[in-house]
C-alpha cells in the first residue's frame, strides 16, 4: 500500500466528511421521507439474525420474552465471507485489502458523525424522523471499530446532538422501530435490547451475576480526553421475590473512571427502573427515555456486586456514597443505533429544578464483542 495514499484517504475523511455526508444524507433521508415507512419499504437491511443465542429477555410489543436461541452474528458471518474472500491471495494483497477497508470504514464513520456535529445544518433539509433511521442505518453498516471511530471523531455538539437525533427517533410508530429477532418475532429498538446485544457468552441461564456488558464513553464540554472518556458496566438483577406479582429484572452497575485511585474513591455506582417499564420521561423536561440509571444514596449493596472481582474486565470495588456533584445524578439512555447509546445525566434534588449535568455517548467495548 501507497503510504501516502493511505495519508491522503484519511485526510479526505476529515476534511471532505461533512460535505459528502450532507449529500449522502438528503438522498438517503430524502427516500426514507417519501416512502415514510421506515426500513422495511427502503429495503434496509434488518438485523434479523444478528442476536445470537443465549440472549437474556426480548423486549417487544408482548414484553419481555425468555431467553431465545439463533444464529451465529452478522458481523461474525460477515468476517467469514471477507476471510473466504481473501483466501488464495498472497499476505500482502490481504494486508492491503485490509487496509482499504478499514480507511473506508474510518471514512464511513467520519462522515457519520460529521452529520452529528452538523446537525442544526443538515435538519433544514431532511425530514427528522428519516435522520434518525439514517444515522441508525448507518451504524449498523459499522463494525465493533468503526463505532469506536464514530465516538473518537464526534464533537461536544455531535454529543449534544446525538441526544436530539435519537429523541427524534420516537416520533416513529413501534412497528417502524422494531427489527426482527433472533426467533423471528419483532422486538423493539430500545436500550435494554442494545446493552444486552448479542450474549452468546455463558449458557447457564441461572448465571447473571459475573454476565457483564461493559461500554466505552465519551462526555461532551470536557477538556480533554483524561477527563471526557469514561466506560459503564452493567449486568442484570434479578429479584424472584414470590411476594411480587412478578419477578423483576433491572440493571446495576457502574462507571469506571479508569485513572487510578479515583476508581475506588468514585465507585459510582447505579441502579435502573425496572425492565417492565416501557420508557421514562425526564423530571422538569417531559422528555422522552427508554431507561434511567440512578446514582442517589447507595443504589448497589455489597452483596449485590459480581462475585468476579474483575468481572468484564472492571473492578469492583465496596460500594459507597457518590461524592459530589454525582450524589444526585440520574443518567437517562435513549437508543442511537445498534451497540450505541445516547445519555443526559441530571442533578435532581427535592424541591429544585432538575439541572443537566452532562450529556454521553455510549459504544459497545469491542473487547466485549
Amino acid at each position: 500500500m501507497d503510504l501516502a495514499h493511505g495519508t491522503r484517504r484519511r485526510a479526505r475523511a476529515h476534511g471532505d466528511a461533512r460535505a459528502r455526508a450532507s449529500v449522502a444524507m438528503s438522498a438517503r433521508c430524502g427516500a426514507h421521507a417519501r416512502v415514510g415507512a421506515g426500513w422495511r419499504a427502503c429495503g434496509v437491511r434488518r438485523r434479523g439474525g444478528a442476536r445470537g443465542r443465549g440472549r437474556e429477555w426480548a423486549f417487544g410489543g408482548g414484553g419481555w420474552s425468555a431467553p431465545v436461541t439463533g444464529s451465529a452474528s452478522t458481523a461474525a458471518r460477515g468476517g467469514g465471507v471477507r476471510a473466504n474472500a481473501r483466501r488464495g491471495k498472497s499476505s500482502e494483497d490481504e494486508d492491503e485489502e485490509e487496509m482499504e477497508e478499514e480507511e473506508e470504514e474510518e471514512d464511513r464513520a467520519a462522515q457519520l458523525a460529521a452529520i452529528l456535529n452538523a446537525y442544526d445544518e443538515t435538519a433544514l433539509a431532511t425530514a427528522r424522523t428519516s435522520v434518525s433511521i439514517y444515522v441508525r442505518e448507518c451504524i449498523a453498516e459499522l463494525t465493533p471499530r468503526g463505532k469506536m471511530k464514530l465516538l473518537e471523531f464526534l464533537s461536544s455538539t455531535g454529543v449534544e446532538n446525538a441526544w436530539v437525533v435519537a429523541g427524534e427517533g420516537y416520533g416513529l410508530t413501534r412497528e417502524e422501530r422494531a427489527y426482527v429477532g433472533a426467533d423471528g418475532r419483532e422486538e423493539d429498538f430500545h436500550v435494554v435490547n442494545e446493552i444486552i446485544g448479542d450474549d452468546e457468552d455463558d449458557d447457564d441461564e441461572e448465571d447473571y451475576s459475573n454476565r457483564v456488558y461493559v461500554f466505552e464513553g465519551k462526555v461532551s464540554k470536557l477538556p480533554g480526553s483524561f477527563l471526557n472518556r469514561f466506560a459503564k458496566a452493567f449486568y442484570i438483577e434479578r429479584d424472584d421475590d414470590p411476594m411480587r406479582s412478578a419477578a423483576s429484572r433491572r440493571f446495576l452497575g457502574r462507571a469506571p473512571i479508569r485513572k487510578g485511585p479515583l476508581d475506588g474513591l468514585l465507585p459510582l455506582y447505579f441502579a435502573s427502573n425496572d425492565f417492565s417499564d416501557d420508557s421514562v420521561s425526564v423530571p422538569g423536561t417531559g422528555e422522552r427515555a427508554d431507561l434511567a440509571l440512578d446514582y442517589r444514596d447507595v443504589p448497589v449493596m455489597p452483596n449485590s456486586t459480581p462475585l468476579d472481582a474483575r468481572a468484564g474486565g472492571v473492578s469492583w470495588p465496596r460500594p459507597r456514597l457518590a461524592l459530589y456533584p454525582f450524589n444526585t445524578l440520574v443518567d437517562y439512555l435513549r437508543p442511537l443505533g445498534p451497540g450505541v447509546i445516547v445519555g443526559r445525566g441530571y442533578r435532581l434534588v427535592d424541591g429544585v429544578s432538575p439541572k443537566k449535568f452532562l450529556s454521553f455517548v455510549l459504544v459497545r467495548s469491542p473487547s466485549r464483542v
